[in-house]
């Protein structure tokens, strides 16, 4: 078993923030995060106090503590004002204090609530982290909906409408360009949103001012594939997407005889792109990932992979992300036209975005689409118009693209839960000595507690055992302990029977070290029907073991009985001393990477302790008429021999003696006891003081009846063995007889 581990100094860090957020009002915020790990989920949308108690986030005090105290939720309304407690922080009070209407934040500071169960806080700091100097990287994940256009086509799941956006960030007079909704065509940039929401193409974007304006509306033009212009039809601010929502029959046609060309080129093959990598960002960590698209034709014609990348951080959605980059390969890849044309004024009404017709028979074109770029409608008195132009990619054949099947990989972390399985049992001479404990050093009845606590799944490596302690006050509280290993535990797949050595296979396995050769196997629930085994080979999941070690006998075991495996290496012991006959409440908090249970939702698990490492080891070897198990015929016998081999519980304190192993000098002052029962317990004789490894039993000693059981157990300073080994006799027929089923220890 581990050793103890000293106390540590455990040094706490608290400190009152008041964190702004952004421009507000926002509509909510969903959640607060601490070092990366969620310290408190859920929503919030107006002024509101939140509770977060997770002082156990970064790994309890044993690590690096965790998070606990108040965050206060300041939305940045127009109703918003100062707490009093903030207020007091400034030396102000709440009617003379900036209410800091317009931004949005969050004050962290102790509050006035109990947490857990070691302290209360009242109007003090916000609980940080422990024995770490270093104040941890807070985030909130908070939202707002854009609020200008027809709040119907807003938001897009948890997303916002590209369209709604751009136009909020033209017309808003306090961070945006504070344009006149007069100067602006609503209808495109509510049709922009229409078919943006029919699309499903939701986007999130923090904006800071050290971006300009005009830079973060190009990046959303970017993302949604549009194009933003003043249409000289109106002279109106107008938004469109580049999408085929065009008929080829009443395009604006373009022929030598209304304009001239120039700078015409098409791709070569070799100028084209056969890959798109794009960076989205994954809601659930707030990283970036990719995906990545191939036109595998392009592929083979080049031989080759040319690769490019295009970062859309505000696509939060896989499916969106394998959609932009499929528009951007067509694109990309496709090895298309271009050129520049010189037109009269019968192009007047051709805008940016819009698809025109060319027939050009020099270059063989007949009606062939173009998207219009940039255009140049040239100065009041030029009769000309510029347009530059590209091939339109609707015009051409269109590839199927899908998005790739999602990883395998499962997220083996795990939130910590009640533990499953449990057991708390008094730690034999052997288990004490190993964890360093010196029995000759303390006084009798002191003993030591053992913890067993196993889990299935995954990502449990540990448990915090807490228990109850006195307070200065002389009340009760729950105290965190010790921190304990793990627990592999299995059931056996077959019935077991009395045998010196087993073979049986296992099922159900938890996590924890497993099994291994050399690890004690425990079977049954408390220290008087308990049998502790020593693993001797393992084979996949067949295993062999010594039966009835230490200061147990062997037993007869149901199918399906847990069996629970302890190494070396294994920390299971109270740190705190306890008193054979005491009854203790534990509270076990398992530990996986998302952190440690807390009390409050931890079973209670009882644990029975007896003398049980002051007690001498029972006999073992014990025979009678030279049969170990079952029912011995003994009638018309007038005397019964037993056998037995003396055992000493300080001579095992690192090797475990099989049953079968000769015997050892006993302690000073150890004897054997031999003590007959009737059939349903009832003491019928005992034989005391018994010196060497035999006696010769009487058949008067089961005081006329036709049977009984014999158990031989050890005894010194009247201290007698925690367990006896237990035989059947049978001394006469019929009377009284004896009736047995098979005797599980369990």
């Amino acid at each position: 078993m581990g050793k103890s581990s000293p106390k540590m100094e455990v040094v706490e860090y608290y400190m009152s923030i008041h964190m702004g957020i952004a421009a507000g009002p926002l509509d909510s915020i969903q959640a607060i995060i601490v070092d990366k790990k969620d310290a408190w989920t859920g929503s919030a949308t107006t002024q509101t106090d939140i509770r977060i108690d997770r002082s156990d986030l970064f790994g309890g005090l044993k690590k690096e503590g965790g998070v606990s105290g108040t965050a206060t939720y300041l939305p940045g309304d127009r109703f918003q004002t100062i707490p009093e407690y903030l207020a007091a922080k400034l030396g102000l009070t709440t009617d003379t204090c900036p209410a800091y209407r317009g931004i949005s934040s969050v004050f962290f500071h102790g509050g006035s609530f109990a947490y857990g169960n070691r302290f209360s806080v009242n109007s003090g700091g916000f609980y940080w982290r422990a024995n770490s100097p270093y104040l941890p990287g807070t985030w909130i994940i908070a939202s707002r909906s854009p609020k200008v256009l027809d709040s119907s086509t807003a938001m897009i799941g948890p997303d916002a409408n590209g369209a709604h956006i751009i136009y909020e960030c033209l017309v808003n007079t306090d961070w945006g360009m504070g344009s006149s909704s007069n100067a602006i065509n609503i209808q495109s940039f509510n049709d922009c949103a229409t078919t943006l929401f029919n699309e499903k193409f939701g986007i999130s974007f923090l904006w800071t001012q050290q971006e300009t304006i005009e830079n973060f509306i190009t990046n959303i033009i970017n993302h949604v594939e549009g194009v933003i212009f003043v249409n000289p039809n109106d002279g109106l601010i107008t938004m469109k997407l580049i999408r085929d929502d065009y008929n080829p029959d009443t395009l604006f046609t373009i022929t030598p005889d209304n304009a001239e060309m120039s700078n015409f080129q098409r791709k070569l093959w070799a100028e084209t792109v056969n890959e798109v990598v794009v960076s989205r960002t994954n809601p659930e960590s707030e990283e970036k990932e990719t995906v990545t698209i191939q036109d595998l034709g392009n592929i083979a014609i080049q031989g080759g992979v040319v690769s490019t990348s295009k970062d859309y951080e505000g696509i939060r959605n896989a499916d969106l992300a394998m959609f932009a980059a499929a528009r951007d390969l067509r694109v990309a890849s496709a090895p298309m036209a271009s050129c520049e044309v010189i037109v009269n004024r019968s192009a007047w009404k051709v805008v940016p975005g819009s698809v025109v017709k060319i027939r050009w028979p020099e270059h063989g074109m007949m009606d062939v689409l173009m998207r219009v770029g940039l255009v140049d409608y040239g100065q009041t008195n030029d009769s000309k118009i510029r347009l530059s132009l590209a091939e339109d990619i609707f015009s051409l054949p269109q590839a199927d693209y899908h998005t790739p099947p999602p990883s395998g990989w499962i997220d083996p972390s795990e939130n910590p839960r009640p533990m499953v399985y449990s057991m708390g049992f008094t730690l034999p001479y052997m288990f004490a000595a190993s964890i360093g404990t010196d029995l000759a050093s303390i006084p009798y009845p002191n003993v030591v507690s053992g913890v067993l606590g196993a889990q299935p799944g995954m990502d449990t490596n540990q448990f915090v055992l807490a228990y109850e302690v006195t307070n200065a006050a002389g009340g009760l509280v729950v105290q965190e302990g010790e921190t304990l290993s793990i627990t592999s535990r299995a059931l056996i797949d077959s019935e077991l029977n009395f045998e010196i050595t087993s073979i049986m296979a296992l099922n159900g396995m938890t996590q924890g070290s497993g099994v291994a050769q050399g690890t004690f196997a425990i079977l049954g629930t408390h220290d008087e029907n308990m049998e502790i085994c020593v693993v001797t080979n393992v084979i996949g999941n067949i295993i062999t073991m010594n039966r009835g070690a230490l200061d147990t006998t062997p037993k007869a075991w149901p199918r399906d009985t847990p069996i629970w495996f302890v190494d070396e290496d294994s920390a299971i012991a109270d740190g705190e001393l306890r008193v054979g006959g005491q009854s203790v409440e534990y509270w076990l908090l398992p530990s996986t990477s998302k952190g440690t249970l807390k009390v409050a939702d931890a079973n209670i698990t009882t644990a029975t302790l007896t003398d049980r490492p002051w007690m001498p080891t029972r006999p073992a070897n014990v025979k009678i008429k030279g049969i170990a198990a079952g029912t011995v015929d003994a009638i018309g016998d007038t005397t019964i021999p037993i056998t037995w081999a003396t055992r000493n519980r300080t001579l095992e304190d690192t090797i475990a003696l099989r049953w079968n192993e000769t015997s050892v000098p006993p302690e000073t002052g150890q004897t054997t006891t031999i003590t007959v029962l009737d059939a349903v317990g009832n003491v019928l004789s005992t034989i005391d003081d018994l010196p060497g490894t035999g006696h010769d039993l009487p058949s008067s000693a089961f005081v006329g009846k036709s049977g009984g059981i014999v158990r031989v157990t050890a005894k010194r300073d009247g201290i007698e063995s925690l367990q006896g080994h237990e035989i059947r006799v049978m001394v006469a027929e019929g009377g009284y007889g004896l009736a047995y089923g098979l005797n599980y220890g369990g």
